[in-house]
């Protein structure tokens, strides 16, 4: 969340390679983690160079500020909007269900291991990451589950270790735990907060016969700051790394980061997009998707989409691709305990605003035409509609029955409202593309299994659940394709 111009992005970040690969407690940290980042130097004259680079940053954002308090001076304006605070943005991930503010020249930076990873532009070890556990893999029912605070920071410095353990010669690793203590937030929960040191020595000669030869030198001396809560039977871990030799100065804003980590609990929304014959509806539910809070739009069928409508909003929902309503269906089901409701005017229906959910739930809105297809009834667990009152529509347009329906279900599940910046809601941070725009991936076996469907049949029901050859393959040609 942007609020003001942060004084630290004045200036242009630098270029940064991300480092190598570590892990946390259920999968590997970033490929930014500092496991394998390159040592800082063990010679005396490059620790003080170090200093002052971080004094120099200062330094400059000081004599920036400097020279636009004289402009504005000379010019009688006030100088008090140009006061040396960080200002912060916010980072939302309404999908794995946490969120974190971050300085805001921090930039985003792509990796394979922790679910996000930001780092300093200017002072480059220093960064943060997120990463939790798989409920697949391990149940965590409260912090309570890793004892209290003093044990949980037992084993985050085990697993911090862990991490850096090194097959070179001569290594050595002195650590501690500094702080350990626990919160309950604004929002009602519990969460855990660690802080240790951890020291890297190496030999400049490991390979060396006399001991008087093998001299350690500091290569390291970082500070790691872990804050930990647990969601959704999953144990999130937001970490911070800085070197010590800068923490007293970085220390004001990295607690920030640390008090501001939430992790989201609640109801979780889906839509699934089958059978929808305007082209340029999946753009339209994209944007009403994001702006109701829906965890993943599910396609099935073609992989491509066209975001026409979306207004850039298809950058911040997520997208997931099943080539039939049998594969959805078990993935909803199954993996994500959804109830299946189908939105649709049919006896037995209830009324929207009756709120008749009982937990995460997919929404499967039917053909504007046709409404929804015997196939898709036999998905769905129940159905709501949407009373009208006027004499002049039988039924509303798809997009505008899936923000009501949205909307509805975001009151019910109790979500948090969007802060406003006048007569706007603010909007999120663009994430970092990993993909092709407006195509939803999947793996090789999934798209070698997609070539063979084809191949096999035209009207094997993978895009048609009629059995027809143009009532549903042409409705998603013109859905997702361009023109």
């Amino acid at each position: 969340m942007v609020t003001l111009i942060s004084p630290r992005s004045l200036f242009p970040p630098l270029s940064s390679k991300p480092t190598s690969k570590s892990s946390s407690f259920s999968k590997p940290v970033s490929s930014q983690s500092p496991k394998f980042a390159k040592p800082e130097s063990p010679a005396p004259h490059k620790l003080v160079n170090r200093c002052q680079t971080v004094g120099r940053r200062r330094s400059m954002m000081m004599g920036g500020l400097l020279m636009s308090g004289l402009m504005l001076s000379e010019a009688n304006l006030p100088t008090s909007a140009f006061a040396l605070t960080s200002v912060f943005r916010e980072y939302i991930d309404t999908f794995d269900g946490y969120s974190f503010k971050y300085p805001q020249n921090w930039i985003q930076v792509r990796g394979a291991g922790a679910d996000i990873f930001f780092r300093d532009p200017i002072v480059l070890d220093e960064n943060l990451s997120v990463e939790f556990s798989s409920p697949s893999s391990s149940k965590y029912k409260s912090l309570e589950d890793l004892g209290p605070p003093e044990e949980a920071g037992k084993k985050v410095l085990r697993q911090y270790l862990t991490e850096f353990m090194s097959t070179r010669l001569g290594v050595k690793r002195e650590s501690n735990i500094l702080t350990t203590s626990s919160r309950v937030a604004d929002d009602g929960k519990l969460y855990y907060q660690v802080e240790v040191n951890i020291k890297s020595y190496a030999n400049n000669n490991e390979l060396a016969v006399m001991p008087q030869d093998r001299v350690a030198r500091l290569e390291w001396d970082r500070r790691y700051l872990a804050v930990l809560g647990v969601e959704n039977n999953r144990l999130y871990s937001l970490r911070l790394q800085t070197p010590e030799k800068v923490f007293l100065e970085e220390e004001k804003d990295l607690r920030r980061v640390m008090d501001s980590f939430r992790r989201m609990a609640g109801y979780e929304s889906y839509v699934v997009v089958h059978n929808i014959a305007k082209r340029h509806n999946v753009g339209t539910l994209a944007r009403s998707a994001t702006a109701f809070g829906v965890t993943e739009l599910i396609l099935v069928g073609r992989r491509d989409f066209n975001a026409f409508g979306s207004h850039g909003s298809a950058s911040h929902v997520r997208f997931r691709h099943f080539h039939s309503l049998i594969e959805a269906r078990n993935y909803l089901k199954e993996e994500k305990e959804c109830d299946i409701c189908g939105v649709e005017i049919a006896e037995g229906a209830a009324q929207v605003n009756d709120h008749p959910f009982k937990g995460n739930t997919a929404f499967l809105l039917g053909n504007e035409g046709s409404g929804l297809s015997a196939k898709e009834y036999e998905i769905c667990d129940f159905f709501v509609y949407i009373p009208q009152y006027g004499c002049g529509t039988a039924s509303l347009n798809v997009t505008v029955a899936a923000s009501i329906v949205l909307h509805h279900f975001g009151v019910w599940a109790g979500f948090s409202e969007r802060v406003r910046d006048g007569s706007k809601f603010i909007v999120a941070d663009k994430p970092v593309r990993q993909g092709r725009r407006n195509f939803c991936a999947g793996t090789e076996e999934s798209i070698v299994e997609e070539r063979k469907l084809r191949k096999e049949s035209a009207e094997n029901g993978f895009f048609d659940e009629n059995g027809s050859e143009t009532s549903s393959t042409d409705l998603l040609n013109g859905l997702f394709l361009d023109e």
